[in-house]
């Protein structure tokens, strides 16, 4: 994936997220101007529309750059973009945004490239596979991801709806 796209802080985030639920649907929010300098873990439950739109707000106006999923399967091609993704993809269009990114995880590890990221710009949806980081990168991701206990410690929207003590933000991983 592009250097200076999303920050390795989002990265982090993002495969944590996709890593602490690696049987369920997951849909996080890539948060920054034109990097994404931060990931927002959003559900690992089923989505619908009226929590989702509950959970776009608490992000109080922050700028979405973009999304990540993983396991959600709207397509035959393996890892391609979501429908659910596609949708919001499409809202952020119709709201002005220039540059929408999605990152899309497999969490099968044994995947040669199980991460693929997608450029949306201009005015309408056409999402176009950018080119990927070197494997070696995604090997050293699977590594760290599965050795790290942080993984637990990972919160996500879900879990803060159901207790609002929990920080989505996850401000304690760096």
């Amino acid at each position: 994936m592009d250097d200076g796209i999303i920050s390795p802080l989002a990265y982090k985030k993002a495969i944590l997220h996709c890593a602490k639920h690696p049987t369920s649907d997951i849909l996080g929010v890539f948060i920054g101007e034109d990097t994404a300098e931060d990931a927002i873990p959003l559900f690992h439950n089923r989505i619908t529309t009226p929590i989702l739109e509950v959970a776009l707000q608490l992000l109080n106006n922050r700028p979405i750059l973009g999304f990540y999923e993983s396991q959600i399967r709207g397509s035959d091609e393996h890892n391609e973009p979501s429908a659910l993704i596609k949708k919001l993809v499409e809202g952020l269009v119709k709201r002005g945004a220039k540059k929408i990114y999605v990152l899309t995880i497999d969490c099968d590890w044994q995947e040669s490239q199980p991460f693929n990221l997608y450029r949306n710009e201009g005015a309408r949806v056409n999402l176009l596979r950018v080119n990927c980081r070197p494997s070696s990168l995604s090997e050293e991701l699977k590594t760290s991801v599965l050795s790290d206990p942080k993984i637990v410690d990972i919160v996500d929207m879900d879990d803060h709806l159901s207790d609002s003590s929990l920080d989505f933000n996850n401000s304690h991983i760096s």
